[in-house]
């Protein structure tokens, strides 16, 4: 997994922890980002995208076993 291609540059990535206003004004912020031509997208998550965890519950692809619960 380490040496997937992720799809980004990792070192061309910029995180903002959004609390507060902050959150609840994401659309905003996003948009204003977006204006700025150097900036090439913007997405949320509830954690940093280079954190690699442990929960792969739910889970699915093509051809997985029904019965099978990860």
């Amino acid at each position: 997994m380490r040496k997937q291609e992720l799809g980004y540059d990792k070192e061309q990535l910029i995180y903002l922890p959004l609390r507060g206003e902050t959150f609840s004004s994401y659309a905003t912020l996003k948009e204003q980002l977006l204006r700025n031509r150097r900036v090439m997208n913007v997405t949320a998550t509830h954690q940093e995208p280079t954190s690699i965890g442990s929960n792969g519950g739910g889970a699915i692809w093509d051809g997985k076993d029904p019965a099978r619960i990860t």
